[in-house]
């Protein structure tokens, strides 16, 4: 079986399951869930920088995801997965939940962010 289905429109969809194993089912709605459906550009797409430019290094992925990063130099490294997260959770109305804690040791809250805390 091949390492990628360049058909794929998803990561569980671009990304078989190697000859021996199984996928561990996730249930609905879960964060598990909600990244094996996230879309993904074309099999062979460059990663670009939010300026449009491609990014120096292109052969460190192996899927781009389709998702608009903004027109700023503002998610690098974690503030990747942190956006996901809190989108999915976003998209679960789950707003309570949405939190980000600063090296500082400070907690950001959404909910209190939205109320107009800062």
């Amino acid at each position: 079986m091949p390492k990628i289905n360049p058909s794929g429109t998803t990561i569980e969809t671009r990304f078989p399951v190697p000859v021996g194993f199984v996928r561990m089912p996730t249930d609905s709605g879960t964060f598990g869930a909600y990244l094996r459906c996230l879309p993904l550009l074309p099999d062979g797409e460059p990663v670009l920088l939010y300026n449009g430019r491609k990014k120096n290094r292109q052969d460190v992925h192996c899927a781009v995801i389709d998702i608009d990063v903004g027109s700023r130099d503002l998610q690098q490294c974690a503030d990747a997965v942190m956006r996901l997260r809190a989108e999915y959770l976003y998209a679960q109305r789950r707003f309570d939940n949405i939190h980000f804690n600063f090296s500082n040791g400070f907690r950001a809250d959404y909910a209190r962010w939205r109320k107009g805390e800062r």
